[in-house]
């Protein structure tokens, strides 16, 4: 089972945005000056990992397909010509680089240390969905909190922060309005 404050994994990309994200990962010098140094790295970046996930993707399809054949062809023809090439490059300017480490960090769009921060964004519209739906049912808004803080793995104090920060935002009320049209419920409640 999987885990309901978890966000669901994404569709596979298509060959457009493969393009799309080719051409955002390769910003020009005019486009860092118009734009911004700031929007425009952060656009690249997400363009990397979008093509970095479309790449493994596409690379694990190609082992299923060929998983032992007696004379494999190479993993890599499962790549569009212009991303083999963007990823050839790309590795060999980290590879080569003075400070490879640095180089790999600046190219994923990773600064400073440690872990990345989190996204909460998906978990934290659940958790606020599923207590709102719980206080809606006559619960009182700290015994809705421990439920859900149970089933989540946080604290009541932390679930309270989430719900009283995201239950008036659009996207609590839109995840409510397709829980009342499907019928579903919140851990701890029964229909």
């Amino acid at each position: 089972m999987s885990n309901r404050y978890e966000r669901p994994p994404a569709e596979p990309p298509s060959a457009a945005d493969m393009r799309i994200w080719l051409r955002e990962a390769q910003p020009t010098i005019r486009e860092r000056i118009d734009e911004g140094e700031a929007v425009v790295e952060a656009r690249r970046a997400n363009a990397v990992q979008n093509l970095l996930a479309g790449a493994r993707a596409k690379l694990a399809e190609a082992d299923e397909i060929q998983p032992s054949a007696p004379y494999p062809r190479s993993r890599f023809g499962a790549l569009q010509p212009e991303l083999r090439q963007f990823l050839k490059i790309s590795g060999l300017r980290v590879l080569l680089a003075d400070d490879p480490a640095v180089a790999l960090k600046r190219f994923l769009g990773r600064k400073g240390r440690g872990r990345p921060a989190a996204d909460n964004q998906f978990r934290d519209c659940m958790i606020a969905a599923d207590v709102a739906e719980l206080v809606s049912a006559e619960t009182t808004i700290d015994a809705a909190c421990n439920t859900i803080g149970d089933a989540a793995g946080l604290s009541p104090e932390a679930v309270r922060k989430i719900y009283f920060a995201g239950r008036e935002t659009l996207e609590v009320k839109i995840e409510l309005g397709f829980r009342a049209e499907a019928g579903n419920t919140p851990p701890g409640r029964t229909r």
